[in-house]
């Protein structure tokens, strides 16, 4: 079973919310307000197929375009990422840190397709870099795709 991303936005009090599932289940919820992003604390690992990746980084896509459409947001200076994808012959590898905080660990795995989030702790990115972090996953989704 296969549910779309959530939104909610309230463009009164400038905030909005994102709630992304997997097989049904709520995975993560992401909060915008005051120009930065919570990503709420991912306690558990949780394992995505592909597509579900596609599907939850398509919402994450059009969160950020009602965000720039209906909220105003201002443009942050981007804080120096960590960003590493490593290949074998059957998996790839990403891990993204931002100032010393992972916001990303997952690996895919070619036999499976499969990806496998780590754990992570809630972790609060400007907007700006929000928007640079999703840019990073999309990287790696195409990544998986052509593998």
């Amino acid at each position: 079973m296969s549910i779309q991303p959530k939104y909610t936005i309230d463009t009164l009090n400038n905030t909005s919310s994102i709630d992304l599932y997997s097989s049904g289940i709520l995975v993560t919820s992401y909060n915008y307000e005051n120009n930065d992003v919570t990503l709420e604390e991912r306690p558990n690992i949780d394992s995505l197929t592909i597509s579900q990746l596609v599907s939850n980084l398509e919402g994450i896509g059009v969160w950020i375009g009602l965000i720039n459409n209906y909220i105003t947001s201002v443009t942050n200076k981007v804080s120096r990422f960590e960003e590493e994808q490593k290949k074998t012959n059957t998996t790839i590898h990403c891990k993204i840190e931002i100032k010393g905080d992972t916001v990303s660990d997952v690996l895919f795995t070619e036999s499976t397709q499969l990806c496998v989030f780590q754990p992570r702790d809630l972790i609060v990115l400007s907007y700006t870099n929000f928007k640079k972090w999703a840019t990073f996953l999309d990287i790696f989704k195409r990544n998986c795709l052509q593998f």
